[in-house]
């Protein structure tokens, strides 16, 4: 679904799967590497119908909350049966009832692995609105249960780099990475030594956060959004790296315009060979997707 909206946006008709790096997907590789950990019981899904089709994907039998009434008395709460699940994994689910909070907060505090998707505190709307991410539900449960999450999954988490670095062959010394939020993807993008971060202001970050930032956690450029980005490209700065990848790490940005095309092709042009596969565990790969190809776009 991801790869398919990808290529609606930006008209990359060749996107696909193994294109892209979505925090679901880290999820579903973190459960399956650390099975024997973990368990092998049933991992209890408070998030998205795409979070529970990857853990399924790779493998991990699932369950999604319980339905009935939203509404619990005390009683009730009390008298939720124990289910040994081995893990919870949060994240943005289309809907959700107190009830079901409640099954995940009990699920955990019973023994469960508490896994977050990530930690997007909000997600940015049409006009400039903000709206509740997955990391506002995941502080909720994270203070319900006093135990915060064994694993943030998503940018700009250790296990994200890893999936980079060793599942995908990127090598940050060629990657410029591209993203709307300078505390998850410029983070992540600095985090990995990335030969250049670029922000664009078409999502959460607004030049107001910029001003007020730590300069150390500031991109390397900045882009009102996808169709000026070309122009930055071309600065020395970035443009003197020969890139193999870019990672665009936004999906806000309804903008349709041949530069982001164009910059992609031209990265595409100057890398003269495949990525170098950085450090990091390598584990068997996740059933259900073929192997990253070196394309220049690598999208999460």
């Amino acid at each position: 679904d991801c790869a398919r909206k990808i290529r609606e946006l930006t008209g990359l008709e060749g996107v696909g799967a193994s294109d892209v790096l979505a925090a679901s997907y880290a999820a579903a590789r973190w459960l399956q590497v650390r099975s024997l950990e973990v368990g092998g019981g049933a991992t209890l899904v408070l998030a998205g119908a795409g979070t529970r089709e990857e853990l399924r994907a790779a493998g991990v039998p699932t369950v999604a909350p319980s339905g009935g009434s939203p509404k619990l008395s005390n009683a009730e709460l009390a008298g939720l049966p124990r289910r040994d699940f081995a893990a919870v994994v949060v994240g943005a689910p289309d809907d959700f009832t107190y009830r079901q909070v409640a099954e995940a907060c009990t699920a955990i505090a019973d023994g469960a692995v508490f896994l977050a998707t990530n930690a997007d505190g909000s997600d940015a709307l049409p006009g400039g609105r903000l709206m509740p991410g997955a990391g506002a539900l995941v502080r909720y449960v994270e203070t319900a249960t006093g135990r915060p999450p064994a694993a943030v999954c998503g940018k700009p988490g250790v296990w994200t780099q890893e999936l980079l670095l060793a599942d995908y062959g990127v090598d940050p010394g060629r990657t410029v990475c591209v993203g709307d939020r300078l505390d998850t993807d410029i983070a992540l993008g600095r985090a990995l030594g990335c030969a250049a971060t670029a922000l664009v202001l078409s999502g959460v970050t607004s030049r107001v956060d910029l001003d007020v930032a730590d300069p150390s956690a500031l991109p390397t450029v900045t882009a009102e959004g996808l169709s000026d980005l070309l122009c930055s490209f071309q600065r020395d700065d970035v443009a003197g790296h020969a890139l193999s990848y870019i990672i665009v790490l936004f999906g806000r940005d309804r903008q349709r315009h041949s530069s982001l095309r164009l910059s992609l092709s031209r990265t595409r042009s100057r890398s003269n060979s495949a990525p170098r596969r950085g450090p990091g565990r390598s584990p068997k790969k996740a059933p259900g997707r073929s192997p990253p190809r070196s394309t220049s776009g690598l999208w999460g």
